[in-house]
């Protein structure tokens, strides 16, 4: 920035409203650990590493397989779940969880069409691998738009409350759990007075 002083321009100083905002310090890597480097109880590392490993055991990581196609589409689902997790909002357990159903059928959905064509499209075995991977691109397109919607009432939730992507899957869930049984309670009254009519 530069301001005229003295029929010169000169740089000036910023004000202070137009400083960018604070920025969070980077957590240390040392941080929640003992002297020789392992982790110490209530280190700030811990929350979520449980069910992500869960997570991404399921799509084959860490895993020993038997075949190679079986390793190929394991490294085909984890690279897709890891591009997929890069577009959404928010990070908690259940986009998470949604992520890597719609990585893994994206994976079989190239491996059936791969197989379509190397039987050349045209024998009864082609027709039926082309058939399983326009199934699977099917749960994949439907996986991507529940992902997407979900991922988006949690980030919302999460600005709304000042909340960390877990709190807010957590919030999100109990609303809609208690919706829900708001809405069934009517019905089970009904029901229940229909059966046990008062005298």
């Amino acid at each position: 920035m530069t301001e005229r002083s003295h029929g010169a321009m000169r740089p000036s100083l910023p004000q202070s409203y137009e400083l960018p905002a604070a920025i969070e310090p980077v957590r240390s890597r040392t941080e929640g650990r003992d002297a020789a480097g392992r982790f110490v109880s209530g280190n700030p590392w811990a929350p979520g590493n449980r069910w992500r490993q869960l997570i991404a055991e399921g799509l084959g990581r860490h895993t020993q397989h038997d075949s190679d196609v079986a390793r190929d589409l394991s490294r085909r689902a984890y690279r897709y779940f890891r591009s997929f997790l890069r577009d959404l909002p928010i990070d908690s357990a259940t986009t998470r969880s949604l992520t890597a159903q719609r990585a893994r059928a994206a994976a079989l959905a190239d491996f059936y069409g791969l197989e379509a064509a190397r039987l050349q499209l045209t024998s009864a075995e082609a027709l039926k691998a082309a058939e399983a991977a326009a199934k699977w691109c099917q749960r994949a397109e439907r996986l991507a738009v529940t992902t997407l919607d979900i991922a988006s009432r949690l980030a919302t939730a999460a600005r709304a409350h000042g909340d960390d992507d877990l709190a807010a899957s957590r919030r999100v869930f109990q609303q809609q759990l208690a919706e829900r049984q708001a809405a069934a309670r009517p019905a089970l009254a009904d029901a229940t007075e229909r059966k046990d009519p008062s005298p």
